[in-house]
């Protein structure tokens, strides 16, 4: 599974390879940006923590601790028995992929 995302000097793929029971991920969704204005101030910390302003892009977060995640373990069938996964948000200015995933995606950076 392959996530691009664009600005005007570069592509970004982020690459979803390790394939687990015929999944690359365990679940995804997708949102409008508008609707995922619940992550900017979590977004906003992290970019402060990281870089010292909130100045900078940035296209992906990832967590260990989400609401998504919660909802995950509590559907029926295997899921709280998956250690390490992570919720990976890959943000754009229209768009937000949520991604739970065991392992991080290979990240490759084009020029346009």
């Amino acid at each position: 599974m392959v996530i691009k995302v664009e600005n005007e000097n570069r592509i970004f793929s982020f690459i979803y390879d390790q394939s687990e029971f015929g999944n690359f991920v365990l679940a995804i969704r997708l949102i409008d940006e508008m609707k995922a204005s619940y992550l900017l101030e979590a977004a906003s910390i992290a970019r402060e923590d990281y870089f010292g302003d909130n100045k900078q892009n940035w296209y992906l977060y990832k967590t260990t601790k989400s609401e998504f995640i919660k909802w995950f373990d509590n559907l029926p069938g295997p899921g709280t028995d998956i250690d390490n996964i992570e919720h990976q948000i890959i943000s754009t200015s229209e768009t937000t992929f949520e991604i739970l995933s065991k392992y991080e995606p290979i990240v490759k950076v084009e020029l346009k």
